[in-house]
C-alpha cells in the first residue's frame, strides 16, 4: 500500500507541476517557446535534454539486451556521447542559427519549398509516434507487473497524465515537468543498484558474472556494430527542436556539455541494474528481468521509489515527443496544406494533435515485445529518409526536391530490405543502413546536378 501511495503521489505532483507552470500561449510559436530566464538556465537545459535522452529504451530496454545477451549495448550508448559532443561543438550552432522557428519543417522550406517541409512534418511526426510508443510498451510493463494493474489500465494511468499537462502547457509545461522527472531519475534509478549490490555482496556480484557478459575485448566487435547504429539515434527530431529554445547556443552547449557527464555516470548504474537482473533471473523473460529484481530485492518504500524513477524515465521522454508531434503535424502538415489563418484555432489544432498521437503511439506499441528493437526500427522513419538532407541544409547544401525524393526512397528502400532479411543476422540495424544508402544517393544526386549546372 505504501508503494502505491508514493507512485500516486509522484504522478499527483507531476500533474500540479505540468498545471501550475503551463503556458499562456495564444498561438502556436508561443506554446512552443519558452520564457527567456529559461534559455539562459544551464540548469533547466540540462535537465530537458538529459530526460529526452532517456527513456524505457535506456532504462528497461539496455536491460533486456543485458540479460538476454551482454554489456555490448551498454558500452555503444557510452561511445555515442562523443558523437553527442561532436554535434554539440560543429552542428549545434547552425541549429541555433533558427532560434524562433517552430519545428524543422520551417527550416526545410528555406530549401525545399512547401513540399519539404511537409514531408519533413510527416517524417518527424512519424519518428515522433514511434519514441512515444517505447515509453508506452516500457511504463505497461512497470504497471502490469509490479502494481498488478492489466495493460489497458497501465497505459491509461501513464499517459493520461502526460497527455493532459502537454497539450495545455505546451513547451513551458514540459521543461518544468522535465526538471521533477531529472531529479526522480537520478535519485531512484540508482538505488536499484546499491540495494541490489548490498544484498548480494560485491565479491559475490563479481564472481557470478561469466567474462563474456562483461568483458569488452570478448565483445568489441558487437559494440562497434552497435555503434554505428545507435551513432545518429541521438540526432532526432526532439533534439533537434531542443536546438531552437535558445537564442545563444552556448547555454545549451554547455548543458549537453554536462549532460553527457550525467549521462555516463547513469549508463554506469544501468549496466550494474542490468547485470544484477540476469545474476537473479536466469530463465524468465529478459524483458521482465529488471522488473523481477525490483519485485524481489527491494523493500516496502524503496520499491514505490525505484518504480517512480522508471516511471519518470519512461513519461519524460513521451511528453517531449508529444510536443514535437503536435507542432510537426499542425505546423508542417496541416498548416501548409489547408493555410489556417485564426492562431487560436491553429492552436487548438495542436493540443487536439497531442492527444491523437498518444491514442496512434498505443497502437504502435501493441506491435512489439521489445523495447530496443520498437526504438531501433521506429528510427527507421527519420534517419533514412530527412536527416542527411536536413543536416545538410544547415550548411546550405541542396539537391533538387526529385533528388530529395529520390534520397528517400533509397533509404527507405535499403532501410526495409535489411529489416526484412538482414537484421536478424547482423548486429548493424536497419535504419544506420537505410541512412548510409540515403548518403550515398544524396552525394550522387548532388555530384550530377552540379555537373548539368
Amino acid at each position: 500500500m505504501l508503494d502505491q501511495i508514493i507512485i500516486f503521489t509522484y504522478l499527483i505532483l507531476l500533474l500540479f507541476v505540468g498545471l501550475y507552470t503551463r503556458s499562456q500561449a495564444l498561438d502556436i510559436k508561443s506554446y512552443g517557446k519558452i520564457d527567456a530566464s529559461i534559455q539562459s538556465s544551464v540548469l533547466f537545459l540540462l535537465t530537458a535534454i538529459f530526460t529526452n535522452s532517456v527513456g524505457g529504451g535506456t532504462v528497461i530496454g539496455l536491460s533486456e539486451k543485458t540479460v538476454s545477451g551482454n554489456l555490448a549495448y551498454v558500452y555503444a550508448m557510452m561511445l555515442t556521447i562523443l558523437v553527442d559532443l561532436t554535434v554539440a561543438i560543429f552542428v549545434l550552432p547552425r541549429i541555433a542559427k533558427h532560434y524562433g522557428v517552430v519545428s524543422i519543417g520551417e527550416i526545410v522550406e528555406k530549401h525545399y519549398g512547401q513540399f519539404g517541409r511537409v514531408m519533413s512534418g510527416i517524417s518527424a511526426s512519424l519518428v515522433s509516434f514511434g519514441y512515444i510508443a517505447v515509453q508506452i510498451s516500457a511504463s505497461s510493463k512497470i504497471f502490469q507487473y509490479l502494481l498488478q494493474v492489466n495493460y489497458a489500465e497501465g497505459v491509461v494511468l501513464s499517459y493520461l497524465i502526460v497527455i493532459t499537462y502537454t497539450a495545455i502547457g505546451g513547451l513551458r509545461s514540459i521543461i518544468f515537468t522535465d526538471f521533477v522527472q531529472f531529479i526522480a531519475i537520478v535519485l531512484c534509478i540508482p538505488i536499484i543498484a546499491f540495494v541490489g549490490l548490498y544484498k548480494l555482496g560485491i565479491n559475490e556480484f563479481i564472481n557470478a558474472l561469466p567474462a563474456a557478459k562483461y568483458s569488452l575485448p570478448l565483445i568489441w566487435q558487437e559494440v562497434f556494430l552497435l555503434f554505428l547504429s545507435f551513432s545518429f539515434m541521438g540526432f532526432y527530431p526532439g533534439f533537434i527542436q531542443r536546438g531552437f529554445m535558445t537564442k545563444d547556443y552556448k547555454y545549451t552547449q554547455r548543458a549537453i556539455f554536462r549532460k553527457s557527464l550525467v549521462y555516463f555516470i547513469f549508463l554506469i548504474f544501468i549496466a550494474i541494474n542490468g547485470l544484477l537482473a540476469y545474476i537473479y533471473e536466469h530463465d524468465g523473460a529478459s524483458s521482465l528481468a529488471l522488473l523481477n529484481l525490483i519485485d524481489h530485492i527491494m523493500p516496502t518504500g524503496l520499491k514505490g521509489i525505484a518504480v517512480v524513477g522508471l516511471i519518470a524515465a519512461v513519461t519524460s521522454t513521451a511528453d517531449s515527443e508529444l510536443n514535437v508531434a503536435s507542432l510537426n503535424i499542425t505546423n508542417d502538415v496541416i498548416q501548409p496544406i489547408f493555410k489556417v489563418k485564426n492562431n487560436k484555432i491553429v492552436l487548438l489544432f495542436t493540443q487536439l494533435a497531442a492527444f491523437a498521437v498518444g491514442i496512434l503511439a498505443i497502437y504502435l506499441a501493441l506491435q512489439f515485445d521489445n523495447v530496443i528493437d520498437l526504438l531501433l526500427f521506429i528510427a527507421g522513419f527519420w534517419l533514412p529518409v530527412m536527416l542527411v538532407p536536413f543536416i545538410a541544409c544547415l550548411y546550405e547544401i541542396t539537391i533538387s526536391k526529385v533528388g530529395l525524393v529520390c534520397c528517400a526512397i533509397a533509404g527507405i528502400t535499403a532501410f526495409s530490405y535489411w529489416q526484412e532479411y538482414c537484421a536478424d543476422a547482423c548486429m548493424v540495424k536497419s535504419a544506420f543502413i537505410g541512412l548510409v544508402a540515403n548518403l550515398i544517393c544524396f552525394i550522387i544526386v548532388r555530384l550530377i546536378e552540379s555537373f548539368k549546372r
